[in-house]
């Protein structure tokens, strides 16, 4: 099960980017987060926005009581948007990834309902 939203500008309805709850677990109440943002939209507040309207549709709509990202070592821009919504890292998956002939770790920060 999946929700995907697309993010779009109020005045000109242009779709800049997307935001999905993905592999929603309802036996364990959790999913996983994923965002995409245009470029150019980048250090607008567009995907603190984002993030805060899919984190209160889970928690609150869907009644989730987990939600994780997984997100790249070398993206430091997502890690500190992850943490500005207090999602907490909780471990490094090793080598995990391999983009552009080059390995990264992945990182898996979480939120709890409790913890908003």
């Amino acid at each position: 099960m999946a929700y995907e939203f697309g993010i779009e500008l109020n005045k000109t309805k242009k779709l800049i980017g997307t935001i999905n709850l993905f592999n929603v677990s309802w036996k364990n109440k959790n999913a996983e987060i994923g965002l995409w943002l245009a470029k150019e939209y980048w250090g607008k507040g567009l995907s603190d926005e984002a993030l805060g309207l899919m984190i209160n549709f889970g928690f609150n709509k869907l009644k989730l009581r987990r939600i994780q990202a997984r997100i790249l070592d070398a993206n430091i821009p997502a890690q500190k948007l992850f943490r500005r919504m207090n999602f907490k890292l909780e471990g490094r998956l090793k080598q995990k990834t391999f983009i552009n002939n080059k390995w990264y770790d992945d990182l898996i920060y979480g939120l709890l309902a409790f913890n908003i």
